[in-house]
């Protein structure tokens, strides 16, 4: 089983890009990773990832959302059998549960695995908008999922085909995937995931994409 992983680089710590990818390239698991860079992305980063054969470079300040977009469009065009989306600030290590969902699970294995974030320890601003968005989306959208503005998320390559990638803007993205996965029905596992300390690069206008997805 193949699986590309989509990750947005942006102003992260190059080290921590360069670790990203050596845990990539040290996995017994067969991968294609997908790094995307705008003209948001800092040099140093830039020069992190520019090497791999399957980078994306957005020569263009097009936002977050468009950035997942290019990076699935590129997924697609692979021989990957699971498409991932995540950052570099996720578990790594947790590839190995998403692909055996996917393999084992009983009575018979799910459409996506997604992760939701049991323990948060980003920035108090952050999680109070995660509280208010996951409350939002599972009272007025009637989202069956825990954490349904988290960013760590694993889908059959069928189920990619299916959703419409451009109705998204944003950070809102998030919420529109899950959005239109609820409205498929498709069937899903979600397992527990510890969110990290560190920089967060959300701002005000992240509130705004996500209204912009509950009210289209």
């Amino acid at each position: 089983m193949k699986c590309a992983i989509i990750t947005p680089v942006g102003r992260e710590d190059p080290q921590d890009v360069a670790v990203f990818y050596e845990r990539i390239h040290r996995s017994r698991h067969s991968i294609i990773w997908i790094p995307i860079t705008d003209l948001y992305t800092s040099q140093e980063c830039v020069e992190a990832v520019w090497y791999n054969p399957q980078h994306v470079q957005l020569l263009t300040k097009v936002g977050l959302a468009a950035c997942y977009r290019a990076g699935y469009k590129q997924a697609l065009e692979t021989d990957a059998d699971i498409i991932v989306e995540m950052d570099i600030g996720h578990p790594i290590l947790e590839l190995s549960t998403i692909l055996w969902e996917f393999r084992c699970s009983y009575p018979s294995p799910p459409d996506v695995v997604m992760a939701y974030r049991k323990k948060n320890y980003s920035p108090w601003s952050r999680r109070l908008v995660t509280w208010l968005g996951n409350h939002l989306c599972q009272g007025v959208l009637r989202m069956p999922y825990r954490d349904c503005t988290g960013g760590y998320i694993a889908m059959r390559r069928e189920v990619v085909e299916m959703l419409d990638l451009h109705r998204a803007h944003g950070h809102g993205h998030q919420v529109e995937l899950k959005k239109q996965l609820a409205k498929l029905q498709v069937s899903f596992r979600e397992f527990p995931i510890t969110q990290p300390r560190g920089p967060s690069s959300f701002t005000w206008a992240s509130i705004w994409d996500g209204v912009r997805c509950l009210v289209s």
